[in-house]
């Protein structure tokens, strides 16, 4: 990534974890990053544009992560540990990309990213191979692939949302254990 994207990337999460999308100025941007208007509309084409690049730089850095720790041969068990262990301690090390994540994600969903589907359906499709494996090989329960992923994530999600907003104090990476017992509870045969 060149350096000016990841100023910019940087200076605009910043602005919009504070100030939030709609209240976040193109010019916000501009001085907050030191990069021109021009430059800022050459890189990403509009707002909407920088906060994708945002998002999506948050979920690579998390996608980088889990393939650093998940291994082709893991068990199902094996990789439902290592896939809650790494993301709850990557939000708990990275808060901020996790706040943009949770926070907007969904808008640009809403507003049709393509990029975004591009590189959500990029990242999910080899972890949905490996849970259909597991599924054929009866690791794993039969359930539609729609429940799949909100059974692995769900609570520690939900925690992480609550620790992120200075609800409970005590970050997702100190319960990962019951994030994976939750998490296997609902998916073991």
């Amino acid at each position: 990534m060149s350096d000016t994207r990841s100023v910019a990337i940087a200076s605009a999460r910043a602005l919009f974890l504070t100030r939030g999308l709609e209240a976040t100025r193109i010019e916000d941007l501009r001085d907050a990053s030191g990069i021109s208007t021009g430059s800022l509309y050459h890189h990403f084409g509009s707002k909407l544009g920088l906060l994708e690049a945002v998002v999506i730089s948050a979920l690579a850095d998390h996608k980088r992560a889990l393939l650093e720790k998940l291994n082709e041969s893991l068990s199902a068990f094996e990789a439902v540990q290592s896939l809650i262990a790494t993301t709850a301690d990557w939000i708990s090390a990275n808060p901020d990309a996790a706040r943009c994540i949770f926070r907007f994600r969904g808008a640009l969903e809403s507003a049709g990213s393509s990029a975004l589907k591009d590189h959500n359906r990029n990242e999910l499709i080899p972890l949905l191979k490996r849970l259909e494996g597991w599924i054929k090989n009866g690791e794993i329960r039969a359930l539609p692939m729609a429940l799949l992923l909100p059974l692995l994530h769900g609570p520690l999600h939900e925690y992480a949302r609550a620790w992120l907003a200075g609800r409970v104090a005590a970050p997702p990476s100190a319960h990962v254990e019951v994030f994976v017992a939750a998490a296997w509870g609902a998916l073991r045969p």
